[in-house]
């Protein structure tokens, strides 16, 4: 769970708060009532594929998508639960990259199969590189990204440029400058400049200090 759901930053931004464990138990528990899965401690690839089936997919990719189709239709067949529940069982099959899945929709319909696909290649046409690099994310041990990640962030010039980019926009911003206290108020302790250091944890800390700024009075911690 700590490669796969959280951001590299992690450690760093929560080390102030005393929320890290805590939090991690909370998040353990729930996945494992909603999946019907022990998901404490190191999981396998098909409860990892359970979870992004039913939790990630609709609930992230499921709504960004439910957006970008109000403004141009695209297909997205592997997102249907029907279609995902009946594939849980072949992932030793489809392994980690998307070889299979071209393959079966080229045999279905060659033409859709010839569309290009967001990876920027047709979807039956998978490249060796991204199949090379998929293996690589899907059976290099976690423990290796792990460390890979403390010794980037180890670095103090790791992510340097993207704090720096951050700071100038927040003096430009009132709207950043009120999220950011917003977010500080709401999780005492948190490091966001640590948390500025990667894009992804920067985004997700923008749009939660703006969501703060505007809702915090209605929240309720329990």
């Amino acid at each position: 769970m700590r490669n796969r759901l959280y951001y590299g930053s992690a450690p760093l931004a929560l080390a102030g708060t005393g929320l890290e464990t805590e939090m991690t138990r909370h998040i353990v528990q729930k996945l494992s009532a909603r999946l019907g899965l022990d998901m404490g401690g190191t999981v396998d690839l098909t409860a990892t594929r359970v979870y992004y089936g039913e939790v990630r997919l609709p609930e992230c990719e499921g709504v960004l998508a439910n957006a970008d189709m109000q403004v141009a239709h695209f297909l997205m067949p592997f997102a249907e639960p029907d279609l995902q529940r009946s594939a849980y069982g072949l992932t030793p099959h489809i392994g980690v990259a998307g070889h299979f899945q071209g393959e079966l929709i080229r045999r279905l319909d060659p033409a859709i199969a010839a569309l290009p696909s967001h990876y920027g290649f047709p979807i039956s046409g998978e490249t060796l590189r991204h199949r090379a690099r998929a293996a690589v994310r899907g059976y290099v041990p976690d423990t290796f990204w792990l460390r890979r990640k403390a010794r980037r962030f180890a670095d103090p010039a790791f992510g340097r440029a993207s704090v720096e980019g951050y700071r100038q926009a927040r003096d430009r911003s009132r709207v950043l400058r009120e999220g950011e206290e917003a977010l500080r108020a709401y999780v005492p302790g948190f490091d966001l400049n640590a948390a500025v250091r990667e894009a992804p944890a920067k985004a997700t800390a923008v749009f939660l200090g703006a969501f703060l700024r505007e809702f915090a009075s209605g929240l309720a911690a329990d």
